[in-house]
């Protein structure tokens, strides 16, 4: 038995238009486009509070980094490593940027054993840096033309009544006086007894001091700026030699 009313036909339903299915698809597209939006605008938000900068839609540029790979200060190549206080300062500046702290700490020592060296160089120079006339002798006497020790004392590289050290060549040696006397080979010592232990054991006062070890002898004979020279050239050489063959992009990445 046939049904009816709106099954009349077969029990099938008459189909009827939805006026409200286009609007209503329109409105949720709308708002999908809104929450798309301000999902952005929360991610760029969040990225400008941490110090990302932002990031733009689209292919990345031939041969540009990422933004988020960009640094400010690139790690030194092997030749630039070598360049006293430039080198090693800059090495310094991008360990810091890699929150390498320790890194950052012995290449600012390496950078100011450069600036000790530096500046005795130009202190020399400043004082006259060599004796070219002679005589060369360290000890002349009072009538004679003023000898190596007087004219260290004028031109200031020794203080009246400080002992002078021949710390590299020794005074004793058969290197020609015009060389082993000049400024860069005397260290000015703290005083008699400190240059006497240098020699070996010395008495003042009564009391008998052993001579200094080998150690204490390299401390206390070698010269501020010989000692900063050390260090500066392994820690540049060093430092070359751990850049050489690097890819220029490896040193602008940051780590």
């Amino acid at each position: 038995m046939a049904g009816s009313g709106s099954y009349a036909r077969g029990d099938q339903p008459r189909p009827v238009p939805d006026k409200l299915k286009g609007p209503y698809e329109e409105v949720v597209r709308r708002q999908q486009a809104i929450n798309a939006q301000q999902a952005t605008s929360e991610a760029q938000r969040r990225a400008a509070a941490a110090g990302v900068p932002p990031t733009l839609s689209g292919p990345p540029m031939q041969g540009a980094q990422p933004p988020s790979d960009r640094r400010k200060f690139d790690h030194p190549g092997a030749l630039e490593s070598m360049i006293p206080i430039w080198g090693s300062g800059k090495e310094a500046l991008a360990d810091l940027e890699d929150r390498n702290y320790s890194g950052a700490a012995v290449n600012a020592a390496l950078a100011a054993s450069d600036v000790v060296l530096a500046k005795a160089i130009l202190t020399g120079l400043a004082k006259g840096g060599l004796k070219l006339a002679g005589p060369h002798a360290w000890r002349t006497a009072p009538w004679e033309e003023p000898g190596m020790r007087k004219w260290l004392g004028q031109q200031g590289f020794l203080k009246p009544g400080q002992p002078g050290h021949h710390w590299l060549l020794k005074q004793s040696s058969n290197a020609p006086d015009w060389l082993k006397n000049q400024p860069p080979f005397i260290k000015g010592t703290r005083g008699n007894l400190d240059h006497g232990r240098m020699h070996g054991p010395y008495t003042q006062g009564g009391v008998r001091y052993p001579p200094y070890n080998p150690a204490e002898l390299l401390w206390h004979e070698t010269p501020q700026w010989a000692k900063a020279a050390y260090v500066s050239s392994a820690g540049h050489s060093g430092m070359a030699v751990g850049r050489a063959g690097a890819d220029e992009t490896e040193l602008e990445r940051r780590r």
